[in-house]
């Protein structure tokens, strides 16, 4: 079932392409096109390699100071999925790629996003430390492996 809602995305993703190039390419003639198709797709590497900096130094900054770094995450794959767009040809991928590049819209997606699986516990880990003497101590006292606790 899940193939053919793929499927169904794909067609119709398509259908928007060639629909807006028809519509489209006629006002800005072959040259104008083409043109565009290059510009977007320059566009689109530039706005990779440069939002794709920034957020990447934003996630090591989350690391350091020891916090989750999942919204930084999630921005960096937007920027990652809307940059691709860029470079894709045609106009509708340029229009949802050039959106997905704009800082408001990812911000309004990360809230859907959130909202959405706001049901979702948060793991809370719990870290033992252990000492190498400790645990060779332990294994000397017990041959038969650790202590269930």
């Amino acid at each position: 079932m899940l193939k053919w809602i793929i499927y169904l995305i794909i067609a119709i993703w398509m259908s928007l392409e060639v629909v807006l190039f028809n519509a489209v390419s006629p006002l800005l003639g072959v040259v104008g096109t083409l043109a565009w198709m290059l510009f977007t797709a320059l566009a689109g590497l530039v706005l990779m390699r440069q939002q794709g900096l920034q957020s990447l130094i934003r996630v090591f900054a989350h690391l350091r100071s020891e916090v989750m770094p999942a919204r930084e995450m999630m921005n960096m794959g937007m920027i990652l999925v809307g940059s691709v767009m860029l470079v894709l040809p045609g106009f509708f991928s340029d229009i949802m790629g050039a959106l997905l590049l704009l800082p408001l819209v990812r911000g309004v997606l990360l809230t859907l996003f959130r909202a959405q699986n706001s049901g979702i516990p948060e793991v809370n880990p719990i870290i033992i430390e252990i000492n190498p003497d400790q645990l060779r101590e332990e294994s000397r006292m017990n041959p038969e492996g650790p202590r269930p606790r």
